[in-house]
Parts: structure tokens; C-alpha cells; sequence
């Protein structure tokens, strides 16, 4: 069986002490030693020094004594210090009476799958973190499109309340001209009546009659005016009518434009937490392929 199991994987012999007692062909491509450099050597040649200085490694040699088995995957090293990954079983072996005399360790080199794995969840995870970064980009995009938003809808309602202040203000203008108007009539009136005296006067109401179609004449360009003034004021309210009504048209439009700018920064907050879940995800994955 043991020579079944050899053709195919990588099988080295230790004593329960760690040195090195055999080593198949497998193994020795995998490492790239040969049999005479490894033959009596140490286990933790194959190990970098920060395991092989660790309590674990010490606890690990302890334990296979102990009779106990161990199936991970490890990280080991070859010949010119490039680390391999291993999926490897430690199996202690007794004699008949019952005394441990060797460890067979039975190993396939997976350090291809292993790095592609690695390289692959590195990938990830800095796609995902970038994803992350972009969402929060975005999430500050859309709270800073919200606020020009809304100083834009202040200045709008601001304008609108002017523009309806001045409306306000041509209304009492409207009025006056109209006071003015019916002064002028009246006064067209009185200077129409003088006039008429005048002439009954005869020779002595002729100056008078100069002066009374001067005053008609100056009433009638008053009233003239103040129909110009009149037809300017209403032009000018109608216009102020129409700004308030596309103010508020923008100001409804403004106000969706809010909504729907907190809606889109609600989903990028959404995708940035499932981004941040990714990241803790593959983080995890990673943390995982860090072998023993």
C-alpha cells in the first residue's frame, strides 16, 4: 500500500525526533535535494525560521510523539528557499510493542493551486476595496449634489419671495397711477369748465382761457402717462407672475431632484456595505490560506 500511495505522492520518514531517515523520488523533485543532502538532516530544513523558532513548531514534534496525527495544509520550503505548499499528513508509526519508532508523512505539492488561489483573492480583494473606495467616493458626491441642491432651491424661494415682493409693490404702484389718472380727469374736468367760462367772460376771460387749455392740455398728457404706466405695471406683473410660477416649477423640480439624489445615495451606502462585506469576506478566505 505504502508503495501504491508513494508512486503518486510525496513520502518522507523522520524519527519521532524530526531527523530525516528516507525519502522517495516524489519528494525529492518536489524539494529539489537529493537523498544523500537530506538523509540525517533536521525536518525544519524544510521550514523557514520563523516556524521553526515558533512555540507551535516545538508543540507540533511534541504531539507526533504523543501518537497524535496531523492532516493541513503546511508551508514549506525547498532547496533554494522558494516556498512550497503542501497538503501533507503526519502519521506516527509503532512497532509491535507499541512504541513509536518513525513519522511517514504522505504529501502533495499544491503550491500551484495555492498561489493561483492567493492571486486570485488578492485580486479580489483589491477590486473589492476599490469598490469600496469608489462607493464612498460617491456616496460624498451625491451629499454634496444634495447640498448644492438644496442652496439652489434656497435661492430660488429666496428670489421668488423678491420677485413677489416687487409684485406686491406694482400692485400699490398700480394703484397710485390710478389715483393720479382720476386727478387728472378731474382736473381735465375743472379746466374744461373754465374754459367754458371763460368765453362766456368774453375779452376779460381770455387769459384765463389760455390758462385753462394749458392745464387741459397738461391733464390730458398726465392721463396719457399714466395709461403707459399702467400698461407697463400690469406687463410687469404679468412677467413677475409668470418668474414665480417657473420658480416654483423649480423649486417642486429641485425638491424631486433632493429625493431622488438621497434615494441614489442610500443604494451607493447599500453597495458600499456589501462591499465592505466582500472585503471581510475574502479576508477571511485569505486568512485561511495562510498555512501552518
Amino acid at each position: 500500500l505504502i508503495d501504491a500511495i508513494g508512486r503518486s505522492m510525496a513520502v518522507i520518514e523522520f524519527t519521532p525526533q524530526g531527523q530525516i531517515l528516507n525519502a522517495n523520488d516524489n519528494f525529492l523533485r518536489t524539494v529539489q535535494y537529493t537523498r544523500e543532502e537530506i538523509i540525517g538532516q533536521h525536518h525544519s530544513m524544510f521550514c523557514h525560521r520563523s516556524e521553526v523558532e515558533s512555540p507551535a513548531y516545538k508543540a507540533f514534534w511534541a504531539s507526533l510523539n504523543r501518537g497524535e496525527y496531523h492532516s493541513h495544509r503546511f508551508e514549506r520550503k525547498n532547496k533554494f528557499g522558494k516556498t512550497l505548499f503542501l497538503e501533507a499528513s503526519y502519521n506516527p508509526i509503532f512497532d509491535t510493542n507499541g512504541r513509536l519508532y518513525k513519522v511517514v508523512k504522505f504529501a502533495s505539492d499544491i503550491t500551484d493551486q495555492v498561489t493561483t488561489l492567493r492571486t486570485a483573492a488578492d485580486s479580489a480583494h483589491a477590486t473589492s476595496v476599490q469598490n469600496d473606495a469608489c462607493a464612498r467616493k460617491g456616496s460624498e458626491v451625491v451629499q454634496q449634489t444634495v447640498q448644492i441642491i438644496e442652496a439652489i432651491s434656497h435661492d430660488l424661494n429666496q428670489a421668488a419671495q423678491s420677485i413677489d415682493a416687487v409684485n406686491k409693490q406694482s400692485d400699490i404702484i398700480g394703484a397710485i397711477v390710478q389715483t393720479i389718472r382720476s386727478i387728472a380727469e378731474q382736473t381735465n374736468m375743472l379746466a374744461l369748465n373754465a374754459a367754458i367760462e371763460a368765453a362766456r367772460a368774453g375779452e376779460h376771460g381770455r387769459g384765463f382761457a389760455v390758462v385753462a387749455d394749458e392745464v387741459r392740455s397738461l391733464a390730458a398728457r398726465t392721463s396719457q402717462a399714466t395709461v403707459e404706466i399702467v400698461d407697463v405695471v400690469r406687463k410687469n406683473h404679468d412677467l413677475s407672475l409668470s418668474a414665480v410660477s417657473s420658480m416654483q416649477s423649480s423649486l417642486s423640480r429641485t425638491g424631486l431632484g433632493v429625493e431622488l439624489a438621497n434615494e441614489a445615495g442610500q443604494v451607493i451606502l447599500e453597495i458600499q456595505e456589501g462591499s465592505r462585506h466582500v472585503v471581510d469576506a475574502i479576508s477571511q478566505f485569505n486568512s485561511t490560506l495562510q498555512l501552518q
